[in-house]
């Protein structure tokens, strides 16, 4: 008789949540939590308002690798992200959806000058 070994697939990440890289202001940085057993990750992303068209724009096969930097976003489009644990077996289902607008940074004041 043949044997066959069904393996479960790994969880989705939990706990994504998407922030901006404080030193570029076009970076933002996508983090989750790890998961036990998983190989890698991959990471997809929406932009505007057709969160159903995402597509992968990372895949990390180190399973320590909890982040990603995107560093081409554009300011005033909101960026809808998910996270999949890869393993053996395949691909996890998506985690939940994180959403982040970009606005454009506020104006620096340089110098101020008074006239007396």
């Amino acid at each position: 008789s043949n044997t066959v070994s069904i393996y479960p697939r790994v969880p989705p990440p939990t706990n994504v949540k998407v922030t901006f890289d404080g030193t570029d202001e076009h970076s933002l940085i996508v983090q989750w939590d790890p998961v036990m057993h998983a190989k890698g990750y991959a990471v997809q992303r929406a932009i505007g308002r057709k969160n159903h068209e995402f597509q992968t724009i990372g895949t990390l096969y180190d399973p320590c690798t909890t982040s990603l930097t995107e560093s081409t976003v554009v300011w005033g489009l909101k960026y809808t992200y998910k996270v999949r644990s890869v393993d053996a077996s395949g691909p996890s289902h998506r985690s939940s959806t994180v959403s982040i607008v970009v606005r454009a940074p506020s104006p620096k004041i340089e110098k101020i000058e008074v006239d007396t």
